[in-house]
Parts: C-alpha cells; structure tokens; sequence
C-alpha cells in the first residue's frame, strides 16, 4: 500500500468511526433542526405584517438576555461533572440540584425584568403584551436545557439529535396553526407547548438510565466547586452569547425604525446557519475532550486533537460562508419576496461578520472550558462583549446599520486569535487557573 493510499484509509476509517459515534446524526441533525425552524420563521414573517414581527423581535432579544443566564451555568456545568459515556453515582444529584437552581433563578431573573419593563418607557410599547406572556419561558426551557445537557455529557448522540428536529417540528407546526388561529401569540403558546413535551420525553430516557445504586448525594465541597464552575460558565457564556443580542438592541434603540429592525432580523438569519457547523462540532468534541481532561490524558494529545478540531471546523465554515453569499439574494427573494430585498446588502456584511466568529472564535471558547480554563475564558468574553458595544454603538452612530458588522468583525477577529494562543499556552505548560 502506498503512502497516499494508506492515508486515505486512515482518513476514511476515522470518518467512519466519527459517523458509527453520532456525529453524523448530530451534524445532519443540527442542520435539519435550523432548516425546519427557518421555515417556520419564513411563514411567520410572510403571516405577520412588520410592524407586530418588530414587536415579537423586541420581546425575543430581551428574553434572550435572560436565557444567556443558562440558570446559574449549571446546565453547561453538567458537561464537565457528568461528562463520560456510563452513569455516575452522583449524576443524578447533580441532575437534580441544577435543574432546580438554574429553573428558580431565571424565575427570578423574570420577575425582575417583567417589573423594570413596567416601569421604564420602550422603544415599542406594544412589546409589553409579548413580554409578560413570555413569562413562564425561561425557567422551563432551564429544565430542557439541563435535562438535554445531561444527555450530551453522557455522548447520547442519537438521541440528542432525534430529540432537536422532534423539537424544531414541532415548534414549526405548533408555530403555524396557532399563529394562523390566533394571531403572533400562538408562537409564545407554541413553544411553551414544544418545552414540554420534548422535556418529558428527554425526562424519561434520562429516568431509565438510572440504577438503584445511583443516588449518592453531593458534599458541601462539591456543590462549592460546582458552583464557582458553573458562575464562571454562566458569566462567560452572558458576555460572549449577548453580543449578537448588544446589535439587536442597538439598532432597536438607537434607530428606531421598525421597518430597519425587521430587515436586520430578516438579514442576519442565513448567516447564523454558520454557527451550525461549530456548534455541531462542539456538540460532539466537547464531551469528547473534556473527558479526556477529567481522566489526567497528555496535554500533547489534548492540543493535537484540538488543533485537528480548529482545522475542521476553518475549513468547513469558510466553505460554507462561500456558497452562502453566493444564494443570498436568492435566499431571501424567494423566502421572503421582494418585501425583504432591501435586506440583502446588510446580509452580505453578516454572513463575513458570523464567518469570523464562527471559524476563529468558537473551537478555542468551548475547548478552554474543556480544559478548565474558565477565569481566562470569561475574562475574554466580558472584555469582548464590552469593546463590541463600544464600537458598535460608534460605528451605527456614524454608518447607519451597516455599521453593526464593522466594530463586530475587529472584536471577533483579534479576539479569536488571543483565545487560540491562550489556549495552545495553556496546554503546553499545563497551568491550573482556578
């Protein structure tokens, strides 16, 4: 056997061996769910005149906000403490134990924001009837999302899969009958519905993993421990997730205009189908490598591994950015007709904008978590989420709304480089952060 011929036999086993795990249910899978969820999106954009979607927007990125809070980061927490394939003797308990704080607290958190709402006068008032019904959203989807993060710790990549399209159809049918039935509200009613359901399906899958003996309870040391993890997680994951919401917010605040709200919204929603192929990766890799991190495995082996995850993932979200700016004119006259044309120009800057951050910035935030890297990792992210609001605020002030993606793209860019050499430092003299 040639040496060529011998490589592309170790490329094809590895392949192979990848897609025998779950990554090809869970790469598929995630392109299927967005792909569902945008056809949702569509129809609902096609029902609801602009001015009540401007509302409905203004009412998600404040919900969002809260949502970034992933009740108190134990959900993320439960990837690090529960991560390997078979059940732990304290899985349970720390299944328990955060999805019962992460649920109060953004019960809080909602109280807070509902009363602040009250008080304050809004860019668009009518956004208030949004909001209040949104009520219930974030501590339920706290206890989705705990139960999900459970399953991926333990590599269910099948069922992580199966249980995110089951989660994206049946939001996009709930979504289109009660909308067509009563109006934007259905789509509020609609996802309470779809949180319920699949949480109690995910629910009894995790049930029936358990044994009788998987009930030992936490120590006090341990709940400290998790909690100093899971705040870090969740201030990191606060800082970095609400930068795509600081754009909303500015354009919403600073221009005003309904009709450039709904059009940025429109403009920005292919392009966000680039994170899809990072995420999809990290859905896989991150149990993967935080495992081989809670084992004690060689930092060599951890940043070789790493360094052929960063070089997948460059490769396939510049591929795709390709192919994306080339159909989004078509993308969006057909989906949205020529209602939305004057959206394709600020498109263009995103799908560069959502590019960078996707093949530079992604791979090096998850992977320091991994490794335990998490005071480097929200350092950077709050740093990261100031400097963009700075600069976005100046550049929109200046440029209009094309000016959100320029101050965007310097923040991700030199910031996606500082997070690689931190982290290809960090596993070459192995320092302990925490």
């Amino acid at each position: 056997m040639t040496p060529i011929s011998k490589q592309m036999s170790n490329i094809c086993a590895r392949i192979a061996s990848l897609l025998k795990n779950g990554f090809g249910h869970v790469f598929i899978g995630t392109f299927l769910n967005k792909g569902i969820a945008m056809i949702s999106s569509v129809i609902v954009a096609r029902i609801i005149d602009k001015t009540e979607y401007a509302y409905l927007s203004y009412s998600e990125t404040l919900y969002g906000y809260l949502i970034l809070f992933a009740g108190l980061g134990m959900s993320s927490g439960l990837l690090k403490v529960c991560s390997g394939k078979t059940a732990g003797p304290q899985d349970k308990a720390y299944l328990s134990y955060a999805a019962k704080w992460g649920a109060g607290f953004e019960a809080l958190v909602t109280i807070c924001l509902i009363i602040i709402c009250s008080a304050v006068t809004l860019p668009f008032p009518e956004a208030r009837f949004y909001i209040i019904s949104t009520a219930l959203y974030p501590a339920v989807y706290s206890i989705y999302d705990t139960l999900v993060c459970y399953i991926r710790a333990k590599q269910k990549n099948i069922l992580f899969a199966r249980l995110n399209v089951l989660y994206s159809l049946l939001t996009c049918v709930f979504s289109i009958i009660l909308v067509l039935w009563i109006n934007a509200i259905g789509i509020v009613i609609a996802r309470y519905l779809v949180l319920i359901c699949i949480g109690a399906i995910a629910l009894f899958s995790i049930k029936n993993s358990f044994t009788a003996q998987d009930c030992s309870t936490i120590s006090k040391s341990e709940k400290r421990s998790f909690w100093i993890m899971s705040l870090s997680l969740m201030a990191a994951n606060i800082f970095s997730g609400m930068m795509p919401f600081n754009e909303n917010l500015l354009i919403s605040n600073l221009i005003a205009d309904e009709v450039t709200t709904a059009n940025f919204r429109v403009a920005s929603l292919f392009p966000q189908l680039l994170l899809l192929v990072s995420q999809a990766l990290m859905i896989y890799f991150f149990p993967i490598v935080s495992e081989m991190d809670n084992h004690g495995a060689d930092t060599v082996t951890i940043k070789k591994y790493i360094i052929k995850i960063g070089i997948l993932n460059f490769v396939l979200v510049i591929f795709s950015l390709l192919i994306g700016i080339v159909l989004t004119p078509f993308l969006i006259s057909f989906f949205y007709t020529q209602k939305y044309a004057d959206a394709i120009p600020i498109a263009y800057l995103l799908w560069i904008m959502r590019g960078i951050n996707a093949a530079i910035r992604i791979v090096p935030m998850n992977m320091l978590i991994a490794v335990r890297a998490y005071k480097f990792n929200l350092i950077m992210s709050a740093f990261s989420a100031f400097i963009q609001l700075l600069l976005d605020w100046y550049f929109i002030k200046h440029f209009g709304i094309v000016g959100v993606a320029y101050g965007t793209i310097a923040v991700y860019l030199i910031s996606g480089i500082i997070y690689w050499v931190f982290l290809l430092n960090r596993l070459k003299t192995n320092k302990t952060l925490l």
